[in-house]
């Protein structure tokens, strides 16, 4: 049996105050007035506790802020001795904040809870299972770690350094998920249902999908359209919802495409690694030239999986049609081979392709200076096609081409449409942020071709070069 002291008798000093007491501590309250605590809880009121001569550890179960001035507090009494140890329940805190008692040689560290807590009746079971994150020095670790397993609790001995994304980890798990029910509840009730009827088809949901994925693993849990590529159907969600809501979703959808991403082996030509980068461009708000280009189907040879949008059918063979359909505002993706292809009526007249990568790659060919200099040693970091390739027949091997041959698919792209970036309406869902910055590229554009393109002062060559700093340093989207 350990002597325990608690310091704050608030939900998570009467929580542990409880568990401890089950598990057989003797243990004893302090704060500043009296308040009614539950069997077998004892408490003292006052500013200092009169008991520290008669427990082995003290808990500051405190606010964060309130550490500090607790450990101060009792050091000021003089009945901290090389005897005690000392832990706060911080997650975020190492024991540093607790240097106010560091002269009186106790050991100092801290205990925190990786669980929710309440002062009720069950305040010991929810503690049972459940991690304790430990840290100190070691006398300190190994008496948290005695408590924690005499509470039916697994200690973690997390290092100081690393508490602060420690707690952030738990903040995501927790806290987070409450906001997440919320803001599902709140959207649920706007398409109609009862708060009751909400919550009622949100529990066994949340909770088949968090255990799905702490038996699985995270990525092994995945559904929904992110983790399938659909992308239509993320940009009709987008536009169905509230601002702040499509904010939310555009976080978590980014953060899903990370989880979901395809492994590097599957990059080359797999029709579902092209869905995600779909999914990204409508997660960032709106499509990136590549996007527009691919509707003049320069996607059309590439060697694709048939893997039909619309419908469950998958016929496996490799696909040699890429086609976007639009019906009632609704847009659909094919990557077809040419039988099915056939039977849509989607292959294209007279069984051939429309010749634009033919021409792409004459016109690059036409065109003096694109690429000189570069070809041959220019080549994308995803599907590792050469730029010397694409120059040859005007085929690209997947969206990152766009980017990586950036600098020389600017002259291209300016002959074919007048200009390198989108200058007609915003998509939906996108806010200030982004409307600024497609305003500064146009300005940037502008700028630079007022200015002469060789020759000229040293204060002009300083304007144009400073033009893409401070576009790059607007705030993102």
């Amino acid at each position: 049996m350990t002597r325990v002291g608690i310091v704050g008798p608030g939900r998570a000093g009467v929580a542990l105050g409880l568990a401890l007491s089950q598990a057989g501590h003797d243990v004893l309250l302090h704060g500043r007035s009296e308040r009614d605590l539950p069997n077998p809880l004892r408490m003292t009121a006052g500013d200092s506790p009169p008991w520290l001569d008669d427990v082995d550890v003290v808990l500051l179960a405190v606010p964060d802020d309130a550490i500090a001035d607790a450990a101060r507090l009792l050091a000021a009494t003089g009945a901290v001795a090389a005897s005690h140890t000392v832990l706060h329940l911080s997650g975020a805190l190492g024991s540093e904040v607790l240097e106010p008692l560091a002269a009186s040689g106790a050991q100092l560290g801290s205990f925190h809870p990786y669980q929710t807590m309440s002062g009720g009746a069950d305040a010991a079971e929810l503690l049972r299972g459940a991690a304790a994150g430990v840290s100190g020095s070691p006398h300190a670790i190994e008496a948290a770690s005695e408590l924690a397993r005499s509470m039916g609790m697994r200690p973690v001995t997390v290092p100081e350094d690393n508490k602060v994304l420690y707690h952030a980890a738990a903040v995501f798990a927790s806290n987070y998920l409450v906001t997440l029910e919320g803001v599902s509840e709140e959207l649920l009730e706007q398409s109609g249902l009862s708060a009751s009827d909400a919550r009622s088809a949100l529990g066994p949901l949340m909770r088949a999908a968090l255990e799905h994925a702490l038996g699985a693993g995270a990525k092994g849990a995945l559904t929904g359209p992110v983790s399938r590529g659909d992308a239509a159907t993320v940009r009709r969600h987008l536009d169905a919802l509230p601002p702040e809501a499509a904010r939310l979703y555009r976080e978590l959808a980014r953060a899903t495409l990370q989880l979901a991403d395809v492994p590097p082996e599957q990059r080359d030509s797999g029709s579902l690694y092209l869905r995600y980068e779909d999914i990204r461009e409508a997660a960032d708000g709106g499509r990136g030239y590549y996007r527009n280009i691919s509707l003049l189907n320069i996607w059309a040879h590439a060697p694709f999986m048939h893997n039909n949008a619309l419908g469950p059918e998958i016929c496996g063979k490799p696909a040699t049609h890429h086609v976007k359909k639009w019906e009632n505002n609704i847009e659909t993706d094919y990557s077809l081979c040419d039988a099915c292809a056939e039977e849509k009526g989607l292959a294209p007249e007279g069984g051939k392709e429309s010749g634009l990568a033919e021409t792409l790659g004459e016109m690059l060919e036409g065109m003096e200076g694109v690429g000189e200099g570069a070809v041959g040693t220019v080549e994308c970091p995803r599907c590792h096609l050469p730029y010397s390739s694409f120059r040859q027949n005007g085929r690209l091997g997947c969206p990152y081409c766009y980017t990586a041959f950036d600098k020389q698919l600017r002259p291209l792209l300016r002959r074919v449409h007048g200009a390198v970036r989108h200058t007609g309406k915003a998509p939906s869902g996108t806010d200030e942020h982004a409307a600024r910055r497609q305003e500064l590229r146009r300005l940037q554009d502008e700028m630079e071709r007022a200015l002469p393109p060789t020759g000229g002062s040293r204060s002009t060559w300083g304007v144009k070069a400073a033009i893409p700093a401070i576009v790059s340093s607007m705030p993102a989207t």
